[in-house]
């Protein structure tokens, strides 16, 4: 597997665009929660194999996505916890919401999604964007 710097420099090669960049910031962790929402409201057991699997993945990256993604995916398994009632209407909602944002983003790039090129970069997004506001307070892979 590449490294970590690598696998978001590739990912940021489609992502350059001012406003496609600030758009991902929002539309990603929108679309992260409503994935894990749609999975919870299914089954919670089914959820918590999906955030493992995708936790397997970032721990091969590096130790430091591991740890970020966990953290990141226990707030959102918490955030549907407290909204269980409503959680499969509002994933529903979200979901199509990141979705729409994020291709008008790369309809404003001029590029496709980097994840039509290669499955993986649908978990690198998410580092993508903490690498983006991290960055900014001295965050280094």
């Amino acid at each position: 597997m590449q490294n970590i710097s690598i696998q978001i420099k590739n990912y940021a090669e489609n992502h350059k665009h001012p406003i496609n960049e600030i758009i991902h910031i929002f539309a990603i962790p929108t679309i992260m929660f409503s994935i894990i929402g749609f999975l919870t409201a299914m089954d919670y057991f089914v959820a918590i194999i999906f955030i493992t699997l995708s936790l397997i993945f970032y721990s091969k990256l590096s130790m430091k996505a591991f740890y970020l993604m966990t953290v990141w995916s226990m707030i959102n398994l918490l955030l549907v916890y407290f909204l269980f009632e409503n959680i499969l209407l509002i994933s529903i909602v979200t979901f199509i919401l990141g979705w729409t944002i994020q291709f008008i983003g790369h309809f404003i790039e001029g590029k496709k999604p980097s994840f039509l090129e290669d499955i993986k970069y649908l978990l690198i997004g998410p580092l993508f964007v903490f690498e983006n506001i991290l960055s900014r307070f001295g965050w280094k892979w």
